[in-house]
């Protein structure tokens, strides 16, 4: 990465709401996303390592860090925009996924109760309908979850 090169990181978490009794993030857990983004706009979280600068971290003054946010105020914003879409097409790809599971497991149980139903008189239309709800409940949970971003950093590349 040639010297001077703006890098912008980013950590995004999974963030899915639901009541306790649903058990959501057993169909989609909290996770991390993490995307290092160039000026020119692509991602290579994947080509460099978390702590690829720790070695070589320096302090600067805010000042200085102030003069390089102003001078590429511009950049760092499509930067962030990139990190954004970039997180959005991860929980896109996740809740598509999670749908899917929801919807094979959930099946199959409500299934399995109805066969349960014809030979078992004891087992009650409620515990059905409360399996409908939950599987309605899950997958509008799911369709809310949302991308949270949980740290930035900018990274400015300096000759070694």
């Amino acid at each position: 990465i040639p010297s001077g090169t703006i890098l912008l990181e980013t950590l995004h978490v999974v963030q899915c709401l639901g009541s306790s009794n649903l058990q959501v993030d057993r169909y989609l857990p909290p996770s991390i996303l993490r995307t290092l983004i160039t000026p020119s706009l692509q991602n290579i979280a994947n080509q460099v390592g978390f702590n690829e600068f720790a070695d070589t971290a320096e302090n600067i003054s805010p000042d200085i860090f102030g003069q390089i946010i102003d001078s590429h105020l511009d950049e760092i914003k499509n930067m962030l925009t990139k990190a954004k879409e970039e997180s959005d097409s991860y929980l896109d790809s996740k809740k598509i996924d999670a749908e899917k599971e929801t919807v094979q497991k959930l099946d199959a149980e409500i299934s399995r109760l109805e066969s349960l139903m014809k030979v078992n008189s004891s087992v009650r239309a409620e515990e059905l309908e409360y399996l409908h709800k939950t599987k309605l409940d899950v997958l509008d949970s799911l369709k809310n979850a949302s991308m949270r971003l949980e740290a930035t950093r900018l990274i400015v590349v300096v000759p070694r």
